[in-house]
């Protein structure tokens, strides 16, 4: 659970990292930049935690792809961008490929590999 703890904070880093990559481009300042770089560094940090004990190749699956989802969602809600259907599906076949992934995890521990 502690693992999937770190996982979180990790996605959550990541996103509200790059939100700040938005504002970062139009008057930001040293202090901005730095935010913008301890979060982008936590979320590695956390992620590093995360991988000890999950998979890297899930942990970082998730990672990636719930942090592409919530950008999305984020550019939506907070940038007036808008998601089209093609965006649409291409998160659906983010989270089928991640089920499959945790999928072949389980069936690998079934397996005790």
């Amino acid at each position: 659970m502690f693992y999937w703890f770190m996982l979180s904070i990790s996605i959550i880093a990541e996103v509200i990292g790059t939100i700040s990559i938005k504002f970062a481009g139009d008057d930001a300042g040293p202090i901005d930049y730095l935010l913008l770089f301890s979060l982008v560094a936590s979320s590695y940090y956390f992620l590093s935690k995360a991988v000890q004990g999950i998979p890297l190749g899930l942990a970082y699956a998730i990672w990636e792809g719930l942090g592409l989802i919530m950008m999305l969602i984020s550019g939506y809600l907070f940038f007036n961008e808008r998601i089209y259907k093609e965006k649409f599906l291409a998160c659906i076949i983010i989270i089928i490929g991640i089920v499959m992934l945790n999928n072949g995890r389980i069936k690998a521990s079934q397996k005790g590999e």
